[in-house]
């Protein structure tokens, strides 16, 4: 836990907060681990038992809009299209929530492709989305980076270079980068990206020897690479030099309680998803990683 002393942290514990309890009303938000927020301001989480959730913006009022039945990870809001995508684990699938009607259904170019998608990016300036397909823990390393166009059109894998358990996925601000978490390697890598959105070069290693399992990650506005880490209940900082700082960390794993994944809200602050809870925790970031400073 060294790397993760909490009096070493950019952001003191005691200045996160609970931005929405799921327990407190029925049904709870049970164990999220995807959570996105949308150009409007509201959240967006899944539930380990389908439920896609939508919280309002500031946290208030919280509804269900729909379920699968299985067990939704990542999550990204895709505002051209006015849906919300999610990754069905258990189905195998992605799905898509259209807001305008309501309507929660498979994504049907993902179908039988996918052993278990865990995170997803929209990229809306090549009209595609990227996932993350981890597989199983203990699996050989094999190609696990599919990219499928926006308009439903059938995908491909776009990274041939093998990977282990690919897991989060950021895409930098010039859409030139793609990072991704290799979770039981504690390590995040780069992948330079062509025009097309494939690889464009091999996958570099930007932090390794992690001490914490990496999971979702978050690019800032200022160029900061967050890694969510559920074990232990952290989130890490990796500078665009490469140094790693601890940005938030909970020893008792309570207000941080396994954050799985991460997302932005309109003030730059970081919203995370705990997949060991039933809330959603914010984080004040510093004003010089795009923050609040609050």
């Amino acid at each position: 836990m060294s790397a993760f002393a909490a009096a070493e942290a950019l952001v003191p514990l005691a200045r996160a907060r609970s931005f929405h309890d799921g327990q407190a009303e029925r049904p709870a938000l049970r164990h999220p681990e995807g959570i996105a927020v949308a150009a409007d301001g509201t959240v967006w989480c899944g539930s380990e038992t389908g439920e896609l959730h939508r919280i309002a913006a500031g946290g208030g009022a919280r509804e269900v809009v729909g379920s699968t039945g299985g067990f939704l990870l990542g999550i990204a809001v895709d505002e051209a299209g006015d849906r919300v995508l999610a990754c069905d684990a258990q189905a195998a699938q992605l799905v898509a929530y259209e807001r305008s009607s309501g309507r929660l259904a498979p994504l049907e170019a993902t179908r039988g492709l996918l052993v278990q998608p865990n995170f997803v990016v929209v990229d809306a300036a090549r009209g595609c989305l990227f996932v993350s397909d981890s597989a199983t823990r203990d699996g050989a390393p094999r190609p696990s980076i599919w990219r499928f166009p926006l308009d439903g059109g059938p995908g491909r894998i776009c990274v041939e270079q093998p990977l282990h358990f690919a897991n989060g996925l950021a895409l930098s601000a010039d859409g030139a980068t793609l990072w991704v978490a290799e979770t039981f390697r504690r390590q995040v890598v780069a992948i330079p990206l062509d025009a097309a959105g494939d690889a464009a070069g091999p996958a570099e290693v930007v932090a390794d020897g992690l001490d914490g399992l990496p999971d979702g990650l978050v690019a800032t506005a200022a160029g900061t690479l967050l890694v969510c880490c559920y074990e232990p209940s952290a989130v890490l900082a990796i500078a665009p030099g490469g140094a790693v700082r601890t940005l938030v960390a909970d020893p008792e794993a309570h207000l941080l309680c396994r954050p799985t994944n991460g997302a932005l809200d309109a003030s730059g602050d970081l919203l995370l998803a705990n997949f060991g809870g039933w809330h959603v925790t914010h984080v004040p970031l510093p004003a010089a990683l795009g923050g609040s400073g609050a």
